[in-house]
């Protein structure tokens, strides 16, 4: 499967959605199991946690190999602002037209950005004071959500677009799986942390090394050093993670090295879904909202989950000593799902032409989250952060419509299909 993702992948987003699994190309070879279609005892597996052992270190090595890239994806741009989008319906159409230049890297784009996530990073490591974790939460969350809404998709362009039937499954499916965690803990007093840990471990492993390719090619004209580089500081940032209490690693820095696994899982997922319509995004993160608000207020199944599973699907600052709880959390899931409609309406601008689309929808998030850590305060008690971002996000959407066009702006950002991207050999 990876000898024929790398002969047929042809552009940096190939390349980087080939390291991430997205492009399949299985049918090159007869002879591999497919996770989506065997289970792990249909492939004869020694043991499933050997099994997902061997998953992390096979997605930390191919790093190693993985193709370069010789094509470079466009954004959609138009020639007039004025000139009204695509719909549905076919009343209106939109110019697209190809950049004059190659995409740039997003680091290299956005280089004082990503430096402020990261000297976020170490506030944590420094400061253990609720000031300072608001601070570190707040910037690195918002920072975050950003990046990700100008960065190029990973989305293979002939990927189906999310439906609105998947919007409607993602909170069934995501209640269905924090319910079969919470049923081991509580009634079976099984703990799956090592088998959670190790499979979080692998995405996270990926992730990573591709934010931190990106981060070395931004500086270096050799794709093969930067491929490299990123991928061995990836494997090695893992090895810590996982050996980190064999290894007697501080506090600090095992939550700076969860952060940074966890951070690259958030700044990557929203760019992997093809998330292609406004509808479909606000019936996704409505659907979650209701979930989310469910499991905080109505059980204790979700804190259950997060407190008994050591894995980076949060991003953790330590607190005081004196302190009940050893670490106040963020889940990444409040980063990545209303990134998508973030990045979405950011898109939609920049076709448009207009860039206030994507700033007033990070502000928005970064309000919304802001009203969240307010809540918490205020009831001294943990906050479904859903409840406060998902309304400031679709409402920041449907409000700069009505600011930028009125109700016939709102109708045609609710009726706008995204197009496919389009790519272009650059090298």
């Amino acid at each position: 499967m990876y000898a024929g993702c790398q002969k047929k992948a042809r552009t940096r987003s190939h390349k980087l959605r080939c390291r991430l699994g997205l492009l399949d190309y299985s049918h090159t070879s007869t002879n591999h199991c497919s996770p989506a279609a065997k289970s792990i005892s249909d492939c004869n597996s020694p043991h499933p946690a050997m099994l997902l052992y061997m998953l992390l270190l096979l997605t930390s090595a191919h790093a190693l190999v993985a193709p370069q890239p010789v094509c470079r994806p466009l954004s959609p741009t138009v020639y007039d602002k004025n000139v009204p989008l695509r719909t549905t319906s076919g009343r209106a159409r939109v110019a697209l037209a190809a950049a004059p230049t190659e995409t740039e890297n997003p680091v290299a784009k956005d280089a004082p950005i990503y430096a402020l996530a990261a000297a976020l990073q170490a506030v944590p490591l420094v400061l253990q004071t609720k000031e300072s974790h608001y601070v570190f939460f707040l910037g690195l969350a918002t920072a975050t959500v950003y990046l990700s809404s100008r960065a190029p998709s990973l989305a293979p362009p002939e990927a189906e677009p999310l439906t609105m039937k998947q919007a409607a499954l993602a909170p069934v499916l995501a209640s269905i799986s924090l319910f079969s965690l919470y049923a081991l803990i509580k009634y079976l007093s099984i703990d799956p942390s090592l088998g959670y840990r190790l499979l979080t471990s692998a995405f996270a492993g990926g992730a990573s090394s591709l934010v931190l390719y990106e981060a070395c090619d931004a500086v270096s004209d050799e794709d093969d050093r930067a491929a490299l580089v990123g991928g061995v500081i990836a494997f090695i940032l893992v090895a810590l993670y996982l050996g980190a209490d064999s290894l007697q690693l501080s506090l600090e820095a095992k939550t700076g090295i969860a952060n940074f696994l966890g951070w690259s899982l958030a700044l990557l997922a929203p760019r992997t879904v093809p998330l292609r319509s406004f509808g479909v995004g606000a019936a996704l993160l409505g659907g979650l909202f209701l979930y989310d608000i469910f499991f905080v207020f109505g059980s204790d199944v979700m804190m259950t989950v997060a407190t008994k599973i050591d894995a980076p699907v949060v991003l953790k600052a330590p607190n005081p000593p004196d302190s009940i709880q050893p670490y106040a959390l963020l889940g990444l899931g409040d980063v990545a799902l209303p990134s998508l409609l973030v990045s979405f309406l950011g898109r939609y601008g920049d076709a448009k032409g207009e860039r206030a689309w994507r700033l007033t929808a990070t502000s928005a998030y970064a309000v919304g989250l802001l009203a969240a850590f307010a809540a918490n305060e205020y009831v001294r008690a943990g906050q479904p952060a859903l409840l406060y971002l998902v309304p400031a996000t679709v409402g920041a959407g449907l409000c700069t419509a009505l600011a930028t066009g009125g109700r016939e702006a709102v109708d045609e950002l609710l009726a706008y299909k995204e197009p496919a991207p389009e790519y272009t050999r650059s090298r």
